[in-house]
């Protein structure tokens, strides 16, 4: 997968990197996103993974915000 890797003091790249796992308790799997300048939707968005092992399972949140198209009037029909 492709990543965006810090190196260092105003080194960070985008780089392939394997698959992430949660390995530990503490471990967290962080995924996000953004709309590219000019898209239709202008949105950003996070999804963050962490084992929750009293309950043997993962735990997933979701934050997403955007903005739909033509302003208040396309919130007011936009798909929630």
């Amino acid at each position: 997968m492709k990543a965006v890797c810090w190196n260092g003091k105003k080194d960070v790249r985008v780089q392939t990197v394997p698959d992430p796992e949660i390995i530990n308790p503490r471990d967290a799997i962080i995924k996000t996103e953004r709309s590219l300048p000019g898209s239709s939707i202008d949105h950003t968005g996070s999804v963050f993974f962490h084992s929750v092992p009293r309950r043997n399972g993962t735990e997933v949140k979701v934050m997403l915000a955007y903005k739909p198209p033509a302003g208040s009037a396309g919130a007011a029909v936009w798909p929630r």
